[in-house]
């Protein structure tokens, strides 16, 4: 087996010579590659088992994360109750969906190739042969975020390979998907779209568009991983919040009153020239010295034309009109706004009124933060599309 050999080559130089000759990896390869030469085996081979551990372990980590910091465990069950047949100790669970849901993996690469006309991607592969995607009871929430705006939620939730095929469309495969709205993470099964093939992108609502995100599924699972670990992505009670804290975020503090705020933007619901942001103020005491209430709301908006919008003293923000003191819980809240290009940027302040001595009021500002697309990403024209 594949495993004996690869045991038995540290143990001398002429077991490691026997090892790396492409005849003893032939029919190995054979098994994950039908198509593949006999010579170059070896190498295949041990870059495939490379990629399947980097992603397994990617995944992993994860779940693991998201279960250490979520109080409701709603969003791990739903993966890892998905998990193959091999898994089934590793993770535990007392009700688990049948076996006969869940896709053979000796048939999954032929059933992809039938239904999509395109080989199954090697890392599409490992990853449906270590879950089945998300369970699907209910109000789950995604794997890979969840935010909302107004009446507006975006939750994408890892699909399974049923729902995933339900969904296809030459020649982009979708591996996530919102069941409130048409945002899609998909693959480009045959670098239609000039990127690569296997890169990554979310749908748009911009004609003829998508947003580049990845070079690979693995890359951007890597990616996420590294935002969840260093909480440039927050986990909260129940979700993971897509909003993230990086140089596009901002952060002040003016006698106690603490404003965070962060942008994102919303591909499936901008069209060409409107271009949708949505934005998460959090204001939170940091050892206010008096006790405030929020009353107006003034905002300063540039696109990267210098066109110009105001939201010159407003009352509330959302309907809200929060008190800030010592010891209160922070006020959380969405909005959104649309520009003409993509990328602008925002600031602005909030007028507190003093609970004690309403004669008295405070300007707090809101730092600068940018409307940007996602770091590294891009708008790519579809017209290669077949």
């Amino acid at each position: 087996s594949a495993s004996e050999i690869a045991s038995l080559m540290p143990t001398c130089k002429a077991f490691y010579c026997y090892g790396v000759k492409d005849s003893i990896w032939n029919k190995h390869c054979k098994k994950l590659f039908p198509r593949s030469a006999k010579q170059g085996t070896y190498e295949l081979f041990r870059n495939s088992v490379h990629s399947f551990l980097e992603i397994a372990e990617t995944l992993d980590g994860i779940l693991r994360f998201v279960n250490q910091k979520l109080t409701r465990h709603v969003l791990y069950k739903s993966v890892s109750i998905r998990a193959s047949k091999k898994l089934e100790g590793y993770y535990k669970h007392p009700h688990r969906c049948e076996e006969s849901t869940r896709y053979n993996l000796k048939h999954l690469k032929q059933r992809f190739l039938e239904t999509t006309g395109s080989e199954m991607p090697e890392e599409l592969y490992y990853i449906y042969s270590l879950f089945d995607g998300q369970e699907s009871y209910g109000m789950v929430p995604g794997l890979f975020g969840t935010y909302r705006f107004y009446n507006v939620l975006t939750n994408l939730v890892f699909l399974t390979l049923e729902k995933a095929f339900s969904l296809y469309h030459y020649p982009l495969f979708p591996i996530a998907a919102c069941d409130f709205s048409h945002l899609h993470l998909l693959i480009d099964l045959e670098n239609n779209l000039r990127k690569g093939k296997g890169a990554v992108f979310f749908s748009t609502g911009i004609s003829g568009t998508y947003l580049y995100i990845s070079p690979c599924i693995s890359e951007y699972l890597k990616c996420y991983y590294r935002k969840l670990k260093y909480e440039v992505i927050e986990v909260g009670d129940v979700l993971i919040n897509s909003f993230e804290k990086n140089e596009n975020s901002s952060d002040l503090t003016t006698e106690g009153i603490r404003i965070e705020a962060s942008s994102l933007f919303v591909p499936h619901l901008s069209t060409l020239g409107q271009y949708l942001f949505v934005y998460q103020i959090r204001i939170s005491a940091n050892n206010p010295t008096k006790r405030w209430q929020l009353k107006y709301r003034t905002w300063h908006i540039q696109d990267e034309d210098g066109n110009e919008q105001e939201v010159l003293k407003q009352p509330g923000v959302v309907g809200l009109y929060p008190h800030i003191h010592s010891g209160c819980d922070p006020t959380v809240y969405e909005s959104c706004t649309r520009i003409s290009s993509t990328s602008g940027k925002m600031s602005g302040y909030f007028t507190f009124q003093n609970l004690d001595d309403p004669s008295e009021t405070k300007d707090a500002p809101v730092g600068e933060f940018k409307l940007r697309l996602p770091e590294g990403s891009e708008l790519v024209s579809r017209a290669h599309l077949p």
